[in-house]
C-alpha cells in the first residue's frame, strides 16, 4: 500500500512539474528581471535522481522586509522520496547589498522535520552564511539534530561460550537504532565568464563532515554544476566522494521556477550585464533531507550454566559386594 502511495503521489507530483514547466516559458522571469525593487517571492518545483532513488521538491520564497541594501526573506522547502522520506523545512534569510552592488552577504536559519526510511521522524535546526558575487559564491551551513536516537529493530540471539571455566549460555538482546547527524558543509563556486549571457553556469567544489554519535564519521568531496538554461529553469547535478553521505554516488535534477508577479509583465531573457541586486531573490542553498545512521549495541540479558568444568566429573561408585564363605571353605559374593 506504501509503495502504491509513493507511485501515485510520484505521478502527481510530476505532473504539476510538467505544467510549471511550460509555464515558464511564459510567464515573467521572477530571477533575474532587470528590477529597482525586490520581487514578492517565488515558488520552485522541481526533481532529482540517482541510481537508487528519486526525490521531489518544492521550494517558496517570500520577500518580509527589504529596503535599497537589507532583505529579509522567508523560505519554505519540502520534499518526497522513493524511499517513503519527507522533510519540511522552514527558515529566514537576511542578506545585505554592498554599496556597488557586486557583493551580496547573507545568514540563514532553519529548522528541519523529517520523516526517514524507517518510518523515525527526526528534528534538527542549522544555520548557515552566504557570499554571493558575480563570478565567485561562496556558502557553509551547520545541521545540530535535536531529536534522541530512534529504536529500528530488536531481537535476541543465544550464546555457547565459557565463563571462569564454566559453560555457559548467554542471551544477547541487539537493538539497532537510528540517530540524526551533526554535521556541516562548504563549498566555492565560479561562474563561467564567457556563457553568463546566455546560460549562466556555475561549478562548485565542496566538503561534507557529518560525526555520528556512536558510528564512524561520514565526510567528503563533493562537486556541483548548475546551468540556467532558461530564465526559470535550471538543471543541476551533484557527485560524492563517499556514497555514504547521501547513500548515492550522484543526483542530477531539474528545477522550475514560477515568480509570483505575474502583473509585471512578459519578460523571456537572461539578465544584462552589471551588479548583483538580482541575486537577492535566489533561494539559500543547502542539504534538503536530513542525514541519519543506524546504531546497533548488544546487551546480556541472561546467562544460564551448562555445566561445571573446573573439576572433572568422577565416575559412577560400583556397590562393594558381600562376600562369605560357605559350607565347603570357598568364598562366595553376592
Amino acid at each position: 500500500m506504501k509503495r502504491l502511495h509513493t507511485q501515485f503521489t510520484c505521478r502527481i507530483f510530476g505532473g504539476g512539474l510538467k505544467i510549471a514547466l511550460f509555464l515558464s516559458f511564459l510567464l515573467p522571469y521572477g530571477v533575474f528581471a532587470e528590477i529597482d525593487s525586490v520581487r514578492p517571492g517565488r515558488l520552485t518545483i522541481g526533481s532529482r535522481h540517482s541510481e537508487s532513488d528519486q526525490q521531489f521538491l518544492t521550494d517558496a520564497w517570500m520577500t518580509i522586509w527589504h529596503d535599497h541594501q537589507f532583505l529579509l526573506a522567508g523560505n519554505l522547502r519540502g520534499g518526497f522520496g522513493e524511499r517513503n522520506t519527507q522533510q519540511l523545512s522552514g527558515g529566514l534569510a537576511l542578506r545585505y547589498l554592498a554599496r556597488d552592488e557586486n557583493w551580496i552577504f547573507g545568514v540563514n536559519a532553519f529548522g528541519d522535520r523529517a520523516r526517514v526510511a524507517s518510518g523515525n521522524r527526526f528534528h534538527q535546526v542549522g544555520g548557515g552564511v552566504e557570499v554571493l558575487s558575480r563570478w565567485l559564491d561562496l556558502r557553509m551551513n551547520y545541521y545540530y539534530p535535536l531529536t534522541d536516537p530512534r529504536c529500528v529493530d530488536e531481537s535476541s540471539v543465544w550464546q555457547d561460550g565459557t565463563a571462569c571455566r564454566r559453560g555457559v549460555r548467554q542471551r544477547m538482546l541487539i537493538h539497532a537504532y537510528e540517530e540524526a547527524i551533526e554535521g556541516a558543509d562548504a563549498e566555492i563556486g565560479v561562474w563561467i565568464p564567457w556563457v553568463d549571457a546566455v546560460a549562466p553556469t556555475a561549478f562548485y567544489v565542496g566538503y561534507a563532515r557529518f560525526s555520528p554519535e556512536h558510528t564512524e564519521t561520514l565526510d567528503g568531496f563533493q562537486g556541483r554544476m548548475e546551468s540556467r538554461l532558461h530564465p526559470n529553469l535550471t538543471v543541476d547535478a551533484i557527485w560524492y566522494e563517499n556514497r555514504d553521505v547521501q547513500r548515492s554516488d550522484y543526483y542530477a535534477g531539474i528545477r522550475v521556477d514560477v515568480p509570483l508577479d505575474f502583473w509585471n509583465g512578459w519578460r523571456n531573457k537572461q539578465p544584462q550585464q552589471g551588479g548583483v541586486r538580482h541575486r537577492l531573490n535566489e533561494s539559500v542553498q543547502r542539504e534538503w533531507m536530513i542525514h541519519s545512521s543506524r546504531v546497533v549495541d548488544g546487551v546480556v540479558h541472561g546467562v544460564d550454566e551448562i555445566e561445571d568444568r573446573r573439576r572433572p566429573v568422577p565416575p559412577p561408585e560400583e556397590p562393594i559386594p558381600n562376600c562369605f564363605l560357605d559350607s565347603e571353605g570357598e568364598v562366595v559374593c553376592e
